[in-house]
């Protein structure tokens, strides 16, 4: 793919985790079957967490602080901030503000994200549940 190409593919993610973020299709239909089945364990598990973790922060915002762009990837830095406003895991809404930075490698191949890597997700998990003061979810 050209970096315009995969330039795009970034657009809509950036759009899906921002003002598109209540249309969980425009984030899911972004992702390869193979990413999806390696990040989720398959498209419809996908679907069904991005649908939870948008109705528990459906004022979810993320801003793109760093972003390069290569002919197949993506790498990014973000600040993500949201409000817990519906149910979590079992637990009910807390109300309470999150803020956290994170970064991202997306590898693009046909128009779709292929692969989706974000160092350090754990403890991004660790630290939104922390700012809720909410445990941390046991093991699936």
């Amino acid at each position: 793919m050209s970096i315009e190409e995969t330039r795009k593919v970034f657009e809509a993610f950036r759009a899906a985790s921002n003002e598109r973020w209540p249309d969980v299709e425009a984030y899911v239909s972004l992702f390869s079957d193979e990413a999806a089945l390696k990040a989720y364990g398959g498209r419809e598990t996908m679907r069904e967490g991005e649908l939870a973790w948008r109705g528990a922060f459906p004022d979810w915002r993320m801003e793109f602080t760093h972003v390069v762009v290569g002919e197949d990837s993506v790498a990014f830095v973000a600040r993500a901030t949201a409000t817990h406003t519906g149910p979590l895991m079992g637990n009910p809404p807390t109300n309470r503000a999150v803020e956290f930075e994170g970064t991202g490698f997306l590898t693009v191949a046909n128009g779709l994200v292929t692969d989706a890597y974000y160092p350090g997700q754990e403890a991004t998990v660790a630290s939104i549940f922390s700012q809720l003061g909410l445990p941390m979810p046991g093991p699936a």
